[in-house]
């Protein structure tokens, strides 16, 4: 929902940055910046600061910020998608709108969820680290996910779609990389969870009494900009 939130405010300002931009890479440049910017700022409001008054219980892990920001990039690709799929469809060519359809699946929507998982994971990279810190992972991956969107535009665009299977095998190796940071950062969590219970386990032996004894770790995280 946030994602799809995201959609009217980035068409807008696309549209000024039409204008004053009329075309070319300068153009580019200004709608992947737009619209890695208001997706981070759809999971920011609606996931974290209306719907989750308590920050620490939704972001209490360093994966968090990486499944909230791909959840934004699914519903902005989405709501992105039927809006482009609707002007051939509304032209009476279906079979037009199935192919728009097939391309924009496997070409913007990775797109879109490669280039926020780079905020996201940078983030997570950041988490037990300090606010100062936090802020430049998170300016490093904002950088990043807007140099893969606009690369993506320029390569598709400018090039007319000539490259357009290299562009999208890119993509898709760059999601294989998504997934093998989540499968580390999984890993690092189960070893995490068996320690804590090890040491919680020990304390109980250690004390030798009838009732659990419970032993809290807290772990904040603060956004990037407060």
């Amino acid at each position: 929902v946030a994602g799809m939130l995201a959609v009217p405010p980035a068409l807008f300002l696309e549209g000024i940055a039409k204008d004053i931009f009329q075309s070319g890479f300068y153009l580019l440049l200004a709608w992947a910046t737009i619209e890695e910017v208001v997706k981070y700022l759809g999971a920011h409001i609606v996931a974290f600061r209306s719907v989750c008054l308590d920050k620490s219980r939704c972001v209490d892990e360093p994966i968090d910020p990486a499944i909230y920001m791909i959840t934004a990039a699914l519903g902005f690709a989405a709501l992105e998608n039927t809006l482009f799929l609707l002007a051939p469809i509304g032209q009476g060519s279906f079979t037009a709108g199935l192919i728009t359809g097939n391309l924009r699946f496997v070409g913007a929507m990775v797109l879109h969820v490669v280039a926020s998982s780079s905020i996201g994971l940078a983030m997570g990279l950041s988490f037990y680290k300090s606010a100062w810190a936090k802020r430049i992972y998170f300016l490093i991956g904002l950088f990043t996910s807007i140099v893969l969107h606009t690369l993506f535009n320029v390569f598709i665009i400018l090039s007319e779609g000539d490259n357009v299977f290299v562009v999208f095998g890119g993509l898709w190796i760059a999601v294989l990389v998504v997934l093998a940071v989540f499968a580390v950062y999984g890993l690092q969590f189960l070893l995490f969870w068996r320690y804590l219970r090890g040491r919680r386990e020990s304390k109980i032996g250690y004390r030798g009494q009838g009732t659990a004894f419970r032993e809290k770790e807290k772990l904040t995280f603060c956004f990037p900009f407060q």
